[in-house]
């Protein structure tokens, strides 16, 4: 970007630069898994660095992505074209039940301007934060079947054979 001097560079970094806490469901049974994915939305140029990880209190958590991967992606936003960045990605499990938060992300951002009068670099700093999702966990039914072992949702299991003929030894 290179806007002019007068430009109110905080609205243009509050319109065109934010970080966005996503949940596959807000309303789950004790132990059923959610996926939560923190993504950063950009169309400025910036540099960033997480602050303040997420508290997951009532939860087991497993990471999903490998934080070594670049995972960049392109979204488009009410006619916005943004540049994404999935931060983390997370496999939830609920540990008890009631309303339990995902707690915000926080990013220090660096973001740089070149001043459209002057051709000077302003570089702007700001702090960027998720909002706090609630997930409403149900606990699971008082009376459970005797082989019950802990395992929630909905599972199918399917399998095809590449062969339906097998000879005498192959494996």
């Amino acid at each position: 970007y290179a806007p002019s001097s007068k430009t109110d560079f905080d609205r243009l970094v509050e319109q065109n630069l934010f970080i966005k806490t996503e949940v596959n469901k807000k309303i789950c049974f004790l132990g059923e898994p959610i996926v939560a994915t923190f993504k950063l939305y950009s169309r400025l140029q910036s540099t960033s660095e997480v602050i303040n990880a997420p508290s997951l209190y009532g939860f087991s958590v497993t990471d999903i992505l490998d934080i070594n991967e670049a995972h960049q992606a392109v979204e488009t936003i009410n006619g916005k074209v943004f540049n994404t960045s999935v931060l983390r990605k997370l496999q939830l499990y609920p540990a008890q039940s009631g309303e339990l938060v995902i707690d915000e992300m926080q990013l220090q951002n660096e973001i740089e301007f070149v001043d459209s009068m002057t051709g000077k670099k302003i570089k702007v700093e700001k702090l960027l934060s998720s909002k706090p999702i609630t997930v409403s966990v149900k606990p699971l039914p008082p009376k459970q079947p005797s082989d019950y072992t802990g395992a929630v949702g909905r599972f199918d299991i399917s399998v095809q054979f590449q062969n339906p003929k097998i000879k005498t030894g192959q494996p």
